[in-house]
C-alpha cells in the first residue's frame, strides 16, 4: 500500500470522526495495555481491549497457552505518533490484529500492515477461517447493519486490501457486499465465553 493510500485512510477518519463508527482519538484517551509474563511471544494489537483482557483475566497467568500473549487495545484509528512506542511495548512479539469483521476494523488493520513499524502484523480477526475455528456456521452469527459512512467505505477498503474477498472469506465477504458487519460481541455470544474467541484467534 503507498503513502498516498494511507493518507487516504487518515482522511477518512479525519472527516468522518465522531459518526459513531470511524473514530480518531485525542491523546487523552488511554490504551488499555496487558504485559506479557515471558520475552517474545505474541502481541494482540486490538480494538475491543476489554474482551481480551477479560479472557487472559479468566485463563490466568498459569496457564502456558497465553503467558506470552500481551495486548494493546482501544477503539478507533491509532494515532501516527502513537505507533513507535507501541512498537516498542510490543518488543519482539509478534503483532497480531484482532478485530471486527466490519470497514472500520479493516481499514484499521490496513492501516497498520502498511506502517514501516507494524509491516508484520497478522490478521486474526473475525473472518470465515476464525468461524469455523470455533465451529459457528455463518447463519448462526448475529450481524448488523452497516452505517452509511461504512457502506461509502467499501471501495476504499476494496482498494487497499485488494484481496479482500480471499482474505475475509466469501461469506463475511458477501456480508460486506450486503451492507453487514459481524462484531467479536457476536461470537463472544455464540460460545458464551470469550476465552473461546481468543483461543480459537491464536490458535
Amino acid at each position: 500500500m503507498s503513502v498516498d493510500d494511507i493518507q487516504r485512510i487518515d482522511d477518512w477518519f479525519a472527516e468522518r470522526d465522531g459518526d459513531g463508527e470511524f473514530a480518531r482519538h485525542s491523546r487523552g484517551v488511554a490504551y488499555l495495555i496487558v504485559g506479557p509474563i515471558t520475552d517474545g511471544g505474541r502481541a494482540i494489537l486490538t480494538t475491543k481491549p476489554r474482551i481480551f483482557a477479560a479472557a487472559l483475566g479468566e485463563l490466568g497467568s498459569s496457564e502456558r497457552e497465553v503467558r506470552d500473549v500481551s495486548m494493546v487495545g482501544r477503539y478507533g484509528l491509532p494515532a501516527a505518533d502513537d505507533l513507535k512506542w507501541i512498537r516498542a511495548v510490543l518488543g519482539d512479539a509478534r503483532p497480531l490484529f484482532l478485530g471486527d469483521m466490519d470497514p472500520v476494523d479493516l481499514l484499521i488493520y490496513a492501516w497498520l500492515k502498511a506502517q514501516a513499524e507494524m509491516q508484520d502484523i497478522e490478521y486474526m480477526g473475525v473472518h470465515d477461517r476464525l468461524l469455523c475455528a470455533l465451529g459457528i456456521s455463518f447463519e448462526r452469527c448475529v450481524t448488523c447493519s452497516c452505517s452509511p459512512s461504512e457502506c461509502d467505505s467499501l471501495d476504499l477498503l476494496v482498494h487497499v486490501l485488494p484481496g479482500l474477498r480471499e482474505f475475509v472469506g466469501a461469506d463475511c465477504y458477501s456480508a460486506l457486499e450486503n451492507g453487514q458487519k459481524i462484531e467479536l460481541e457476536s461470537l463472544v455470544s455464540a460460545t458464551g465465553n470469550p476465552v473461546a474467541v481468543l483461543r480459537a484467534a491464536l490458535a
